[in-house]
């Protein structure tokens, strides 16, 4: 006669399988380039230069740098008329879109495409006012959501 051994799923899986997602996802982190814990993301690859830098103001152009899984800076101000850079240096595909995940204005200002690593995206902002924007393939993770450009007069 065989005997059986029960697995009890609520008390025994949920410990286990909760140390092995978190360990799975840090190692994911970890050892992809332009993610957690690289230093510079952008070394060795042919990547866009702006001109200023990365989160600064160049003439007409600000650029924000979407690095480390965050944008950077996460605030920006602008005057009417100019634009904003977005530049991917993380090795995963980000987006840059208006409004708040799941809110009824998703999009209605701007949404790029799929940004791969070096890829860009600008937007010229010719009316006055607060506008926040995501990340659409991140937004559960606080750096890539509620980010902002305020545009002045």
């Amino acid at each position: 006669m065989r005997s059986r051994v029960r697995f009890n799923w609520k008390s025994n899986a949920g410990p286990v399988c909760r140390l092995l997602l978190a360990a799975g996802i840090a190692g994911l982190l970890v050892g992809c380039p332009g993610m957690v814990g690289d230093p510079d993301p952008g070394a060795g690859q042919d990547m866009p230069d702006p001109t200023d830098g990365g989160g600064g103001t160049n003439g007409t152009m600000v650029t924000v740098r979407i690095q480390g899984l965050a944008f950077v800076p996460k605030e920006v101000t602008v005057s009417q008329g100019q634009t904003v850079r977005w530049v991917n240096f993380d090795a995963a595909p980000h987006t840059t879109t208006s409004g708040s995940p799941g809110g009824a204005n998703l999009g209605s200002v701007w949404r790029s495409s799929r940004l791969g690593n070096g890829a860009t995206f600008d937007w010229q902002f010719n009316e006055v006012g607060e506008f926040v924007y995501f990340c659409e393939l991140h937004p559960f993770i606080p750096a890539m959501r509620n980010a902002e450009v305020t545009v002045i007069p």
